[in-house]
């Protein structure tokens, strides 16, 4: 047991630096991407995948065993370690050379930066001016390529995030639940979250600095961190409307606690959280006047109404049960999908849950500690509010996705685990401090491992689009996009325009800017019929009666191959159908062609 004290954090450490080495030297053998990737997870070796996992969970397990030890020498170093992978792949779309990442939304935005740079206004129609400003006041300073700012925008703001949550952990808890929480804060939970240039998801990349000003201002009274956390909650305002009510929302629970201390926990707390009804009539009043201005200029209240708060669609889980129902997947494919897309949420929502309950059992017992108000009683009301919300808005028809609330309730689960694993560790810890490590404790460590492993696996394989979770890679490739800009140059704009794997509406934005008028062009997209309707006709043309240009991008066409190669019955499109459209339709002219790029006239 003494060699546990004095070797077994020097030994994952060295473990974990290892498979960081072998994972670094494996990107560099491998040359980066010709075209498009359906999949950014097939381009390297399965051991490439299991030296990042091996190196996150090993330096976990040495910052684990310095808390065990009560002697975390290294434990800077371990979480340095963990950082180092996070950046490892949260970087990788730049490292694979994609000409751009993200294909919908990213597009748009692209777009709004167009128009900055083409007038030198943020436009008439922009709710989210102020990541645009921030990126294109970054052109302009440092010279570099728009696209190269957007595909390294998402990185950094990540690892501020990442970052946040270290300064969180130095002001919340105290020395042994330090390094616990620098086990779980850096896990990359959230998918795309890391890697997407979009206001809301930076809105939801500053929560934990904003929370930790918010603490420091009325921990330390100090003015610097009160005027820092005037200036942000007054630009988040300019983010994104729906972020903003957020942190409302977030500035009302915190006001009800402090109006209802006593009640709830028979307790008075020292920090006074008055200010709270403050800061929501800060972010109210700008709110509502740049709103009111926004609509004053577009006069179109159902185009305003959809700006600020989404476009209202079916549930979640009547697309799934939909799609289950036309699939009919057995259950062991139900469940493997499950886990792969969502796995890491189950299991941390089961932990969080678990420590919500530890939680009220603590109040019941009259021992609420005077640390626990910001770090276990308000994040955990706080994700039991926004994991609520998350299951609302998938079960029912809501205007806002589901997937928008859940990195809310678990950056707060984040906060608040720590605390919890602390009080059910204890025991082992002392037990490891005497040197008289018990079968269940060593079963207790064992089990913490392997959760570990799994949260690390599962959010490593979903962190990006892939057949994995049945959904193809965000990856916008260059010659998709010159293509387009060429085919936007040369078409006649009184054609129809069919498209398949590819968005021209979003690419004609980020060419020309959002304020530019679209002709022929919709936003939802207009796709071809089943097969290109081959089982009822000879030609594609007879189906479209119409001059009309096909748009076929290498994602459209090896989609279903890729995605859903155990459904083939269940195929819209065939490989023999694309193969009789570039071939043999007669009634059908290549126009175009680059590889990732397929444009077809018919007349």
């Amino acid at each position: 047991m003494n060699m546990l004290k004095q070797h077994f954090e020097k030994i994952f450490i060295i473990i974990s630096l290892t498979f960081l080495f072998l994972s670094i030297v494996i990107l560099l053998i491998i040359p980066p991407t010709a075209g498009y990737e359906i999949s950014i997870y097939d381009v390297y070796p399965p051991f490439f995948w299991f030296s990042i996992i091996f190196s996150i969970v090993s330096a976990q397990m040495s910052l684990l065993f310095g808390y065990l030890a009560d002697k975390n020498k290294f434990g800077i170093y371990s979480y340095l370690l963990i950082i180092l992978n996070d950046l490892v792949l949260i970087f990788l779309p730049i490292i694979r050379g994609y000409f751009l990442f993200g294909t919908g939304d990213v597009m748009s935005h692209l777009g709004f930066l167009q128009v900055i740079f083409n007038s030198g206004f943020i436009g008439s129609n922009n709710m989210y001016p102020l990541i645009h400003v921030l990126a294109s006041s970054l052109v302009i300073l440092t010279g570099l390529d728009v696209k190269t700012v957007i595909n390294f925008f998402p990185q950094f703001s990540s690892l501020f995030f990442l970052l946040s949550f270290y300064l969180i952990a130095r002001s919340f808890y105290k020395k042994d639940v330090f390094y616990l929480a620098l086990i779980f804060s850096p896990i990359l939970l959230f998918t795309l979250t890391y890697t997407t240039f979009a206001p809301y998801v930076m809105g939801i990349l500053l929560l934990p600095f904003i929370i930790f000003l918010y603490f420091k201002s009325q921990s330390d009274k100090s003015v610097v961190f009160t005027i820092l956390l005037l200036i942000s909650l007054i630009s988040i305002v300019f983010l994104h409307p729906l972020i903003s009510q957020i942190y409302v929302l977030l500035f009302i629970v915190m006001t009800l606690i402090y109006y209802n201390q006593d009640k709830l926990f028979k307790k008075e707390f020292k920090l006074n959280l008055r200010s709270g009804m403050n800061l929501i009539l800060l972010i109210s009043v700008i709110f509502f006047s740049w709103n009111a201005y926004l609509y004053l200029v577009t006069k179109d209240i159902k185009k305003f109404y959809a700006g600020l708060i989404g476009e209202g669609s079916g549930s979640t889980l009547g697309t799934y049960t939909s799609t289950i129902s036309y699939a009919q997947p057995n259950y062991i494919d139900l469940v493997n999908l499950t886990f792969s897309k969502y796995g890491q949420y189950i299991i941390m929502g089961i932990i969080g849950i678990f420590c919500v309950i530890c939680l009220v059992k603590i109040i019941r017992n009259n021992k609420i500690k005077e640390n626990y108000l910001f770090s276990y009683i308000l994040p955990s009301m706080m994700f039991i509010l926004f994991l609520l919300l998350s299951v609302t808005t998938f079960v029912g028809t809501y205007i806002f996705d589901f997937a928008r609330f859940i990195p809310l309730a678990f950056i707060f689960a984040i906060i608040f685990i720590p605390v919890c694993v602390n009080k059910k560790l204890k025991t082992i810890k002392l037990e490891v401090i005497n040197g008289k490590l018990s079968k269940y404790g060593i079963f207790k460590l064992v089990s913490f491992g392997l959760i570990l492993l799994l949260v690390v696996y599962f959010s490593t394989f979903n962190l990006y689009f892939s057949p994995i979770v049945k959904t193809s890679n965000e990856q916008m490739g260059k010659a998709e996009f010159n293509g387009m800009a060429t085919f936007f140059d040369i078409r006649n704009d009184n054609f129809q325009i069919l498209s398949m794997g590819i968005s021209p509406y979003r690419i004609y934005d980020a060419i020309y800017g959002k304020n530019v008028k679209k002709k022929m062009i919709s936003y939802e997209g207009v796709t071809p019929p089943d097969h290109f309707g081959y089982s009822e006709n000879s030609s594609f043309s007879q189906v479209v009666n119409q001059s009309t240009y096909f748009i076929l991008s290498k994602r459209g066409e090896i989609l279903y191959p890729s995605l859903y190669s155990e459904y083939k019955d269940k195929w819209r499109f065939n490989p023999s159908d694309f193969q009789k459209l570039k071939e043999s339709d007669n009634g059908v002219h290549r126009i175009y062609s680059n590889g990732d790029l397929n444009i077809f006239l018919m007349e």
